[in-house]
Formats: structure tokens, sequence, C-alpha cells
């Protein structure tokens, strides 16, 4: 073998020795790490539309209409987080935004309807 020969040998060896080395040891670093804690449940944010039949500052109860156009009552808890637009009293249209958490509905916004403007009554024309 040549001098030149024997150089390119040894550096692919110096080169490829020590990433062999790394690659048997990553499979013991990675044994090595704690699992991965269980992701939390994310609730899903769901919406809805109706008119308020009650109010409170612990709840909320509005009269949805059903497909079947029955309407049926639904509660929401409300509390210092709830986001509130608009006015809100009984007989009003609302739409509320809310989770399922366990064995009841956590309001997260109450958005009352914007009344439609009335026209404003037209000035008698001067003659």
């Amino acid at each position: 073998m040549n001098t030149r020969s024997l150089i390119l040998t040894a550096v692919a060896c110096a080169l490829l020795v020590p990433s062999g080395l790394l690659i048997a040891q990553a499979p013991k670093a990675a044994a090595a790490k704690p699992a991965p804690a269980p992701k939390a449940t994310v609730s899903k944010t769901m919406l809805t539309h109706g008119t308020i039949s009650s109010i409170n500052s612990n709840e909320v109860v509005i009269s949805e209409k059903a497909k079947d156009g029955k309407t049926a009552p639904k509660t929401f808890m409300i509390d210092k987080d709830t986001s509130k637009v608009g006015p809100l009293q009984v007989g009003d249209e609302v739409t509320v935004h809310y989770k399922s958490d366990k064995d009841h509905l956590m309001a997260t916004s109450l958005v009352a309807k914007a009344e439609k403007a009335k026209p404003a009554a037209k000035a008698p024309a001067k003659k």
C-alpha cells in the first residue's frame, strides 16, 4: 500500500469509529429518558343559540330550539372567566360558547344577539 491509501484509510476509520460508538450508545440514552406524561384531555368548545329563560350570577338557562322544532331548556354554569357581551336579560336571544366539564356545561362566552336597528322616522318635508 502506498502512503496515500494508508492516510485515506486512517481518516475513514477515524471518522467512522466515533460515529459507530455514538450509534451504539443512542439506544441506552433513549432508554434513560422518562416516559412522557399523559396528555390532559382538552374539552372542545361548542356553540348554541337560544332565548334566555333565566339568568343569575352562577348560571344561565336558555330555551334551545331542537331540529324537530320543539324547545328544551339547557343550563350553563357561569364564573368570573365567562365573557359577557351585550345586555343579557330574560327573553333576549343569546349565543353561548361552552365546554362540557364532567357533569355540567360551562359557559365560556355569552353574546347577546344585536337587535335590528329600527329605521328613523322621516322628518316632514319642508315647503
